[in-house]
């Protein structure tokens, strides 16, 4: 943190400025203006305290419960629509929420919205015979949020999470989090880069240099194509916060074509985007807060900090050649071919289940 400050020093002395935010461009003091109206988000830790419970105990101390989850008023709070399990709280309240004993207690976690989108996501794609990897979370909580999610359904199979590289003290922190949550078998692991903005300041972010900027999306996006790579894998969630197609779509496009093209030379089921069963809702496509599609994108607004999310599966061989046949013909005025409920593509059975 000494070396990033004396890095910004350095440049605002050079440019000649008073402050930082006079070496931002618009868009970025624009964003810092929305984020200071972002409401507060905070999800229940069950395996601490029932949710029930942790809404009585709010309602207690002054807060008035409501059925709507955009322009909450001073002392207002509700219920995520597409996560039931995330309290939302009034931009204002921010201080009394973060002093709150259900925070210290780690009953209430404090976690932007986006997170919660990706771990929801994850969750209603998984069987209740898989196992869950969690690669470079952003933190600790991402994991034990879920297996909160994951032990609220009786989900008998072991979370496997892996967590970024941490100096001692910061490992301390991070079993201390887990104790403290109730959560166990955990495992800790190397990955992402903390000097990574120091090149910021350096003004390093050029396409014309291979800089670490562009070394970690490469990185990011040979991890996505091990992932994909692995033969046990069923499906994937992809996650950034990132505003940029070259960090997004192209990273799961680009991924998806290399592997699959693996895949049908070994014969083996490829991948592709699915859209998410979240609870979007018509309302949330038409404010533009949600971008609902093969992907979810939320742009940086005065209600999120935005986000990307991505669910990548894998489709049964003989399905997804069937479907690649027909949308060839589609495109080449061959058939006139829309799929409804009665000619949709039925799914593969497992081997050994009637």
């Amino acid at each position: 943190m000494i070396k990033l400050q004396a890095a910004l020093a350095k440049i605002r002395i050079k440019l000649g400025v008073s402050s930082i935010s006079q070496m931002l461009s618009t868009e970025c003091n624009r964003t810092e203006q929305m984020a200071s109206k972002i409401p507060v988000y905070a999800w229940v830790n069950q395996l601490k305290m029932q949710q029930f419970e942790v809404l009585d105990k709010l309602q207690r101390q002054g807060l008035q419960f409501v059925r709507k989850n955009k322009n909450l008023e001073m002392k207002e709070f509700g219920l995520c629509r597409q996560c039931p399990d995330l309290i939302i709280f009034a931009s204002g309240l921010r201080e009394m929420v973060e002093r709150m004993q259900l925070v210290a207690d780690n009953v209430l976690i404090v976690q932007d919205k986006t997170t919660s989108l990706a771990v929801h996501s994850l969750v209603k794609n998984v069987f209740d015979d898989e196992e869950v990897l969690i690669v470079n979370p952003s933190s600790v909580w991402t994991a034990i949020h879920v297996e909160n999610l994951l032990k609220m359904r009786n989900y008998k199979s072991p979370v496997v999470k892996v967590f970024k590289k941490c100096t001692p003290d910061q490992l301390e922190e991070v079993q201390q989090a887990l104790l403290s949550s109730g959560s166990d078998n955990y495992l800790v692991n190397e990955g992402g880069d903390i000097e990574l903005i120091l090149d910021y300041t350096k003004r390093l972010l050029q396409d014309s240099k291979p800089t670490n900027y562009l070394q970690l999306k490469f990185q990011t996006l040979q991890t996505l194509k091990h992932v994909l790579g692995s033969g046990r894998l069923r499906s994937a969630v992809y996650l950034t916060r990132s505003i940029y197609d070259e960090e997004n779509e192209h990273i799961v496009d680009i991924a998806l074509d290399a592997m699959n093209r693996l895949h049908v030379r070994d014969r083996k089921d490829p991948f592709d985007v699915a859209p998410t069963n979240l609870a979007i809702s018509g309302q949330d496509i038409d404010d533009k807060d949600v971008i609902n599609g093969h992907y979810i994108k939320i742009p940086p607004s005065g209600n999120s900090n935005g986000c990307f999310v991505a669910l990548i599966i894998r489709q049964p061989r003989e399905q997804a050649e069937m479907a690649g046949i027909l949308n060839r013909c589609k495109e080449k005025g061959l058939v006139d071919y829309t799929e409804t409920e009665d000619n949709r593509l039925p799914k593969s059975k497992k081997k050994g289940k009637k």
